[in-house]
Order: structure tokens, then sequence, then C-alpha cells
């Protein structure tokens, strides 16, 4: 039973000041009094502080992302979609990795969702670069769902599918530091994925959020915290990752470069910037210019096929999307989403639905004459068979007497045959003629 937010408020922060943990219950009902505007702000700014002064546990991470999703505006994704993103709040000025890594996948044939946000501590976000590349993110949510059951990926922006965090960005801007509602937003998407590939930016995080992605349902997950605080997979060094398997046992351990082929390269060949630099560096790595770059895309696309199901390894889905890479499907895939966000989603679905029903219809008519077709061949060739049958099966009659008497003699000369019989002359008692 929920219990009156601003009981939870005060029951939360006895528990904070004493150091204590908070149960997901708790948590979901403090970040849900918070989400609908029934905490003042600066009991939203307490609560988010006193919690970021510690490592959160995950049931407090998985009580602030169940919040989250009972208030975002969700979107129906395939069941095997996977969620490609990372907390962000690292201040370093990188390329958009994750987003070229979810295109990877598009160009895979995979369902990939992709999260976009305004950034608060780096100086480009995804959207920025997308929306520059000509892609409409403003769709309605009406629309984006159209968008997202005509196209393999499906983009979301945050504003517009979490509209309640919307009333909080100038206190979060305003507290200048990454908060819990950062660490649990990738597990919060507004699609309903079960397969999640999450960046973190501190490793001491990594057990808690992938704890609460087992406590929420999801099916399968690899939490990952490069190294400097690169919330991806990382190539300037060694990159923790946590792992959950669809038995629901968690595993964790360390990736380098070296392990998959791939050379270590110094942060500044991969650092970002504007937007005008992100965007161009977009186009160059989709359509298949190698590099460091790709490589970077191509690790963490590898580990988002892996967490997809797509490929049994990383270094099966490295060679696999450093192939779709080079081959310059990527920025096809790109294109076509870009397209499709341009046009009108509701009435690109509504023709397509139309034409799935008629193909369904012809191949039902189909089907149908077909199975007419078989019965009437069957049923001639059972009624032949019954005939043949009676036919072998009747009994043969013996003529009767009679019946050979009525029989008509047969001719002594075979050439009299069928001519008419001379009448007899009947014999007398003495010959013609005789007196």
């Amino acid at each position: 039973m929920t219990m009156g937010m601003h009981s939870a408020y005060r029951r939360a922060l006895t528990r904070l000041q004493a150091g204590t943990a908070l149960d997901r219950e708790l948590v979901e009902d403090l970040c849900q009094a918070t989400l609908t505007g029934q905490l003042p702000p600066a009991a939203v700014a307490a609560w988010l502080t006193a919690l970021s002064l510690r490592d959160p546990t995950g049931p407090e991470v998985a009580g602030v992302a169940t919040a989250l999703r009972a208030a975002a505006r969700r979107v129906r994704v395939a069941p095997e979609t996977v969620a490609v993103g990372g907390t962000g709040g690292s201040g370093l000025a990188t390329l958009n990795v994750s987003t070229l890594a979810a295109f990877v996948c598009t160009a895979a044939g995979v369902p990939a969702f992709k999260a976009t946000r305004a950034s608060r501590f780096e100086p480009c976000s995804s959207g920025e670069v997308l929306s520059h590349l000509g892609a409409r993110l403003d769709l309605s949510v009406e629309a984006a769902a159209a968008l997202a059951e005509t196209q393999t990926l499906c983009v979301l922006d945050e504003k517009a599918h979490h509209p309640a965090l919307a009333g909080l960005d100038g206190l979060r801007r305003a507290l200048g530091f990454a908060t819990v509602l950062d660490l649990a937003l990738p597990l919060a998407p507004a699609a309903d994925a079960r397969r999640f590939l999450v960046g973190i930016t501190q490793a001491a995080h990594g057990p808690a959020v992938v704890a609460a992605l087992k406590a929420l349902g999801a099916r399968r997950a690899m939490v990952v915290a490069g190294e400097g605080g690169v919330d991806e997979v990382a190539l300037n060094g060694p990159t923790r990752y946590w792992e959950l398997w669809e038995d629901g046992s968690t595993h964790r351990g360390v990736l380098t470069p070296e392990d998959f082929g791939l050379r270590r390269q110094p942060f500044v060949l991969l650092r970002g910037g504007a937007v005008t630099h992100n965007a161009e560096r977009f186009v160059a790595v989709a359509r298949g210019e190698p590099g460091p770059a790709a490589d970077w895309v191509a690790f963490n696309a590898a580990a988002a096929l892996y967490v997809a199901g797509a490929a049994p390894d990383l270094e099966a889905g490295l060679a696999h999307a450093r192939a779709l890479l080079s081959s310059g499907a990527v920025y096809t895939a790109f294109e076509a989403w870009r397209d499709a966000t341009q046009g009108d989603p509701e009435a690109a679905l509504a023709e397509r639905v139309a034409a799935e029903q008629a193909a369904e219809a012809e191949a039902a008519r189909a089907a149908e004459a077909e199975a007419q077709a078989q019965i009437d061949a069957e049923s001639r060739e059972a009624a032949r068979l019954a005939v043949a049958r009676a036919v072998l099966e009747a009994p043969i009659k013996p003529r009767s007497r009679s019946a050979r008497k009525a029989a008509p003699a047969k001719p002594a000369n075979p050439e009299s045959e069928g001519t008419e019989a001379a009448p007899k002359r009947r014999r007398l008692g003495w010959p013609l003629g005789r007196k």
C-alpha cells in the first residue's frame, strides 16, 4: 500500500541521515511524489543530494526506474529490442558512439532503442547531431509509436516521452552533478525493451545497476564502465563490465581492446566537439571510413549485438559490426530512418498495415482455393475407387435354364449370320403331291 508522499519523504530523509539504505517501494513513492510535483524543490534537492553522497543500492535504483517507467508515455517496440545508451555526466567531449552503435544494430536487422536528451554535462548530445543531419525528433507520441512499427530503430526524445522530468530540468541543472535520476534513466526507456547495453561513468555503480536491471525484469543486459569515466566500452583503456544472463545469473569482468585484436588509442583521437564536428564524424564513420573512431563504434556495437542475441560472443559481434560499417550499410540504415522521420509515420504505418492485410487476405484465398481443389480431387478419386470396388465385389450369377432356352441359337454357317433364316417346310407323313 502506497503511503502518503510527505510521509515517504520524512521517512526516507531519516534513513538517509542515519546512513541506512532505502527499500525499493519507499524510493518509488519518493520519486513518484517528485515527478508529480507533490514535493517542493528544496525537498527534491535534499533527497537527490543525500542519495548521491554514497553509492546507491540495487533496490534504490530499481525504485527510481520503476517510478520513471510509470510516468513515461510509452511506445510499444519489438520484444527483442535492445536499448543502447549511457548515463552521461562524465563531462567528456566524446563522439556519439552509442547512437552509431544503435544504427549498426539497425543495419544488422536487430531492433534497437535509443533515447536522446539535452546534454547537461557534454557539449553535444546525440539528439542535436541527429537533428543537424535532418532527422525529426519532435514527433508526437502517436507518430513515434507509428514510426517504431515501421522502423527497426526507435529513437525517442526524453522531453516528449518523460514529460514529468521537464519540471525538474532547472533543478537538475542547478545541482550541477549527476544524480540517481541520471543513473536510472537508461533503465527506464519509454519503450518496452528487455535487453540493455548501459554505460555508466563510475564503476562503483555497476553492481547496483545490474541488480536493478534484474529486479526490473530485464532478460539480458551488460553494464559497462570505461577507462577515465567513459560511459561506453572504452578503446583508450580497460572496461569493467557486469553482465546479466538469461538464466538470471550475473557475471563481471574486464575487457581490453587488445583482447579483441584492437589497438588501444589515446583519448585525444576519440574526442568529439561541437555539433558540426560530431555530425561530420558521424557521417564519415557510418559511410565506412576506417580509423580509431570506427573501431570504437564497432567495439560498442559488438556488445549491443551480443546482448541482443545476434552474435554468440563479442568476437563475432565485432566482426559483424566492422563488416557493416566498412560496407556503408550503417549510413544506408541511417538515411532510411531519417527519411521516415521526415514523412508522415502514421500514414506510412496505415499503408503498411493495409498492404499486409491485403497480402494476408490474398494468401488466405489462395490457401482456401488450394484446399478446395485438394478436396475435389480426393472426392473424385474416392468415387472412382468406390465404383471399381463395387464392380469387383459384385457376385456372378449363373444363367437359368429358361434363360438358356430363350437365348437365340448360334448360326451354323457364319456367313448366314445376320440374315433371316428360311422357314422350314413341315414334313408330313407322305411326300408332297403324292396321292
